[in-house]
């Protein structure tokens, strides 16, 4: 594996992971209030479901020259594949009710914003990237030019 590949990974897990935690810490508090108890497999639980999305999104990544159509596709199956590994993993560690028609409305939201969210800061280090080798290649022609 390549330093570059392993930073991508580190970021991408560091987000989602934070993400994970804020957001359900939100969704625990809305449908089970103050007084809930967590067990450690909640906790690993997180952790690995992050890892497990963050290695998928890094090994998946589409192509800069790939078409809007197809990264639109890459999209929306991964976020099926995001979406079905939340929710089993929901189911196992019985994150939540299936008889309560608001819960799951609430994790399906949870996953949605978590999604979104990370795809963002996912887009916004591309730019900062894009940004930072634009000026080395403005720096490299001026040097070049002198």
């Amino acid at each position: 594996m390549n330093r570059d590949f392993i930073s991508k990974l580190i970021l991408k897990f560091s987000v989602i992971n934070t993400l994970v935690f804020i957001f359900s810490s939100l969704f625990i508090l809305v449908f089970w209030g103050f007084d809930v108890s967590l067990n450690l497999p909640y906790v690993f639980g997180c952790l690995g479901l992050s890892f497990f999305l963050a290695l998928l999104n890094c090994l998946l990544e589409i192509k800069d020259n790939t078409s809007k159509l197809k990264a639109l596709l890459y999209n929306v199956l991964f976020f099926v594949m995001v979406n079905a590994s939340v929710v089993s993993m929901g189911l196992w560690l019985k994150w939540f009710d299936f008889n309560d028609l608001g819960m799951i409305c609430g994790f399906e939201v949870t996953i949605l914003v978590v999604y979104g969210i990370a795809g963002f800061f996912n887009w916004y280090a591309g730019c900062i990237m894009a940004n930072k080798m634009n000026d080395r290649l403005s720096k490299l022609k001026e040097e070049s030019e002198d």
